[in-house]
């Protein structure tokens, strides 16, 4: 995609790396073989697939800058959570249903347990 192209200059100047792969059998480990194109942005090797529109360049770029200078809970697939699991000693899920109207409430609670663990190297 060209609006991706337009970004590389930008996330150079913030230190990160933005790659092109063209192997299904990549996209398919993380279970994100029937969503390409994709998105996906690494911190510490877990991955963090991005949900929006891939042509809006701004919006992308805004994104990858957020989840570079923010701590959040990540949405993942299963096989990544199955990765996860496999090389994490402990990872906390939080499960929820398609139409949650109580869940971006108590996904913004988390968050702030998120940070208050980080805070005290939890």
């Amino acid at each position: 995609l060209a609006e991706l192209e337009n970004i590389d200059d930008d996330l150079d100047k913030h230190q990160v790396p933005f790659v092109k792969i063209d192997d299904d059998s990549v996209a398919k480990d993380f279970g994100i073989l029937d969503e390409l194109p994709a998105l996906v942005y690494f911190e510490d090797k877990i991955p963090n697939v991005y949900e929006g529109n891939l042509k809006n360049e701004e919006e992308v770029l805004k994104w990858i800058l957020h989840q570079k200078a923010e701590d959040t809970i990540e949405e993942v697939t299963e096989e990544i959570l199955e990765m996860l699991f496999r090389t994490k000693e402990y990872v906390l899920v939080f499960f929820a249903p398609d139409n949650c109207k109580e869940c971006p409430k108590i996904l913004a609670e988390l968050e702030h347990i998120d940070d208050e663990s980080d805070d005290h190297g939890i």
